[in-house]
This record gives structure tokens, C-alpha cells and sequence, in this order.
């Protein structure tokens, strides 16, 4: 989380909005436009030392998304019980390293399961995944992913390629957010073939 208090929304679903980056302002102009399912993604660098930026932004912003995703949560042992956010329900995962970490705020009114079937499996890798209800037609799939840097992409994509091919075969529309740590805009090979990947399944960045 920055300290310029510049939100990443580039993985929020905003209606005939463009992904990109916005300011606590602009995104306080675009509050009565957001319809639909509204998800968020903060890396905090560690959640008990920012969790306060984040509830500063909601209670000033009135703006409460359906589904928090949090990258680099640092928590351990029993910090998860101070993180709450009133009208959330929270779940975690810890990293097995001092770094990393994934969680989800969900909206209390919102009903959902866990989907441990889709982890990735990946000691690597921290993700959650959750399949949320109502007031949906159809159920949908939100994943959060701490992928740690330095570690092999190859690997990394197997397994992520195998987990959308279940997604694919179950006809369920998902969204992943995220800290991936994977420069899309470098011109190697791995990062091709990690593009390709992606896109063969049908499964686009929503990054600008």
C-alpha cells in the first residue's frame, strides 16, 4: 500500500469504467457509478502495521467493496485476530516464510463457501479462493494470489494453467487478484509464454 494513498482498482469490476489507477478523489467521483461486483486489491506490506489506511478509506470514502484482497498480509500466530473489519467476514492464509501472506475481506451480507479444491499447491504460492452466492444469478469465483519473486514461472503457471482448466470445465466466471510479481511488460521468453498461457484459456489481464 503506498503512501501516496494511490488505490491498484486495475482488477475492479466497474461498469464502462477503464482499469486503471485511481486516487481516493476520482474514485469518490466514480462511487455512485459502481454497480455489479466491486473488488479491491491492496499489497499492505504487512496488514497489522496498515490496516488503518484501509479502514480510513472506508469510513471517509463510504465506498465498501464486496471483496477486499490483500497480498503480503505478514501475519503469524494469532495477529489474525487483529484485523477484523466491521461487516466482513475475513479468512487467511500465512506464508511459511517472515514475507507473503493472502487474505479476503468479504462482505458479511454476501454468502460464499471456500474453494480449497483450486489452490495452486505451491509452497511458493499463497491463494484463497472463494465462490460467492447471492444476490448473484450465478455463482462466481474470487481468488487472491501472493506469488513470492524469484521463484519459477514455469512452475507457477503449470499450476495456475491446471486450476483455470477446473474453472473452464466448471463454466464458472472468476476473477483473480493479486501481487503476482511477474513483469508483464518485459520481452522474455517466460513471460510470453506465461501471456500465452493465460490467454489460450481465455483469461485476459485487466490491467491498463
Amino acid at each position: 500500500m503506498t503512501t501516496e494513498d494511490v488505490l491498484d482498482l486495475s482488477n475492479t469490476v466497474l461498469r464502462c469504467e477503464p482499469c486503471k489507477f485511481y486516487n481516493s478523489t476520482q474514485l469518490q467521483c466514480l462511487r455512485n457509478k459502481i454497480c455489479g461486483l466491486f473488488l479491491v486489491h491492496f499489497n499492505t506490506g504487512s496488514l497489522v502495521k496498515n490496516l488503518n489506511k484501509i479502514t480510513d478509506w472506508l469510513n471517509s470514502s463510504s465506498i465498501f467493496p464486496d471483496v477486499i484482497a490483500i497480498s503480503e498480509t505478514k501475519l503469524s500466530g494469532d495477529k489474525h485476530s487483529m484485523v477484523n473489519i466491521k461487516g466482513y467476514s475475513f479468512i487467511h492464509k500465512n506464508s511459511l516464510t517472515n514475507a507473503g501472506g493472502a487474505a479476503l475481506y468479504i462482505k458479511s451480507e454476501l454468502m460464499f463457501r471456500e474453494r480449497p479444491d483450486l489452490n495452486l499447491g505451491d509452497d511458493d504460492v499463497e491463494d484463497l479462493w472463494v465462490e460467492l452466492f447471492s444476490p448473484f444469478k450465478e455463482s462466481i469465483i474470487v481468488g487472491t494470489i501472493y506469488f513470492h519473486p524469484n521463484n519459477s514461472v514455469n512452475e507457477f503457471s503449470r499450476n495456475l494453467e491446471n486450476t483455470f482448466i477446473k474453472l473452464n470445465n466448471q463454466r464458472k466466471t472468476f476473477y483473480i487478484l493479486g501481487d503476482f510479481n511477474i513483469n508483464l511488460l518485459s520481452d522474455s521468453r517466460l513471460t510470453h509464454a506465461y501471456i500465452n498461457s493465460l490467454t489460450s484459456l481465455g483469461v485476459h489481464c485487466l490491467i491498463n
